[in-house]
């Protein structure tokens, strides 16, 4: 009895062994094998084969259940059942307790910016130069923090000089490194989802179709309050806003502006819609000074300096629809300005058409623009208008043609070309025209 039970320990043992030197449980039919040869040598029952092979499965089945789980090799698919931890997955996690380590204003920063290198090519009839054809980069960079609750900040850096109205560099004088500047700086508290006050040098809350009135580079700077609501399905917006436009050591007499927006937004349906507004604009201590990047087309007295304080009425409006097919959106749009002092020469209109895919996200999407108008001498400032435009000034009538094509969601082609751009009265200067090819990339 005692020899039996010997060999019965030693069999376990051995088999234990056996197991864990092939790094995994004995399978069924081997241990029926080895309990056999014992039986047929007389040295267990046929009882004791088949209690020993019992227990031998079930100390199996537990040393099964408590090993690890074994990596994935390379290549190796997982079942669907198990959750390994993947390359992906651990990148992810290793970012969020990177991310973890940073300040929570880090953490709600949103950076973007966009690069556009551009072909121009300007010429002027009777100017005695041959036309100017030059390379030009432009490069923006800007982030918003949100630094407490209702509370945000947001800034910008950009190529250019000190020109509000051009950001871009022209490639020239041997690689010289160009500038950057401040593009704009400021702050907002938003009390309410509908509701919000900027203050600082800040992007042009004014929504307009076009870019007559205002060019796209120029950063007010001032305190705005821009507000918008829907009531029954129809957007409303609009702002008050103070801008400083200069300000003078030797005397009070500064000049600013006081503006206020409302407009609405109608949406008759999910394909058509129709978006206007009108603005008046009130002027104080325009009249009797200069200013730097005036364009030299309003109406000065023999020191050069304004007649006039242009208060204004101005409208903008906006009628698009959506189609099935191969042209997928039109619209039509204008804008208009009225100055209210000067008695001639005091308006200013703008109408145009595009039509093709409302935005461009993805390869071979396309839109084009087309727009005529007529800006008189004193209609507005002449230190706001679009630059490209007979050179940013008024007293000037022509045509533009923009073409764009999408390469993907953050990149597109742009054409642009201003065309029998001439003065309405006394010959300034010639009949222009000027071609840009943009490339834009945004990030």
């Amino acid at each position: 009895m005692m020899r039996r039970i010997a060999v019965i320990l030693v069999l376990a043992a051995g088999v234990c062994l056996f197991s864990f030197a092939a790094a995994g449980p004995v399978q069924a039919g081997e241990m029926d094998i080895l309990v056999n040869k014992l039986v047929e040598k007389g040295i267990l029952t046929r009882a004791e084969a088949e209690a020993l092979i019992t227990e031998m499965r079930a100390e199996a089945e537990r040393t099964k259940s408590t090993e690890p789980e074994p990596a994935p090799q390379p290549g190796q698919e997982t079942s669907p059942g198990a959750a390994p931890q993947t390359a992906k997955a651990a990148a992810v996690e290793e970012a969020k307790n990177a991310n973890a380590d940073l300040p929570a204003w880090v953490r709600k920063m949103t950076v973007k910016g966009d690069v556009r290198l551009r072909y121009q090519n300007d010429d002027t009839q009777g100017d005695f130069q041959s036309p100017r054809g030059r390379e030009r980069a432009r490069f923006r960079i800007g982030a918003d923090v949100e630094v407490a609750e209702h509370w945000k900040v947001g800034f910008g850096l950009t190529t250019g000089s000190a020109d509000p109205r051009s950001a871009n560099q022209t490639f020239q004088q041997t690689f010289e490194t160009p500038d950057i500047r401040l593009d704009y700086a400021y702050a907002q508290y938003q009390p309410w989802q509908f509701l919000k006050f900027i203050g600082g040098k800040q992007k042009n809350q004014l929504w307009r179709p076009k870019d007559m009135m205002w060019d796209t580079d120029i950063r007010p700077e001032g305190i705005t309050a821009p507000f918008n609501t829907k009531l029954d399905g129809v957007e409303l917006f609009g702002l008050p806003a103070f801008y400083r436009l200069a300000e003078f050591k030797s005397n009070n007499d500064d000049s600013y502006m006081w503006l206020v927006n409302a407009g609405a937004d109608f949406k008759f349906s999910k394909n058509m819609n129709l978006k206007v507004a009108a603005t008046y604009f009130d002027f104080a201590n325009m009249k009797g000074n200069s200013f730097k990047w005036s364009s030299g087309t309003n109406s000065t007295d023999a020191a050069g300096n304004l007649i006039y304080n242009y208060d204004s009425f101005t409208a903008d409006g906006e009628f698009s629809i959506r189609f099935p097919g191969p042209v997928p959106y039109a619209a039509a749009f204008g804008q208009y300005v009225y100055a209210i002092e000067p008695e001639h020469d005091n308006q200013g209109w703008l109408a145009g058409i595009k039509f093709g895919h409302r935005r461009l996200n993805k390869f071979a999407q396309w839109q084009v623009k087309y727009n005529y108008r007529r800006f008189e001498r004193d209609a507005w400032p002449d230190f706001f208008p679009d630059k490209d435009f007979a050179g940013g000034g008024t007293n000037a009538k022509g045509h533009e043609v923009e073409a764009y094509f999408g390469l993907s969601k953050n990149i597109s082609l742009k054409f642009d070309y201003y065309f029998e751009v001439k003065p309405i009265k006394e010959e300034e200067f010639g009949k222009q025209k000027l071609i840009q090819v943009d490339l834009l990339l945004k990030f």
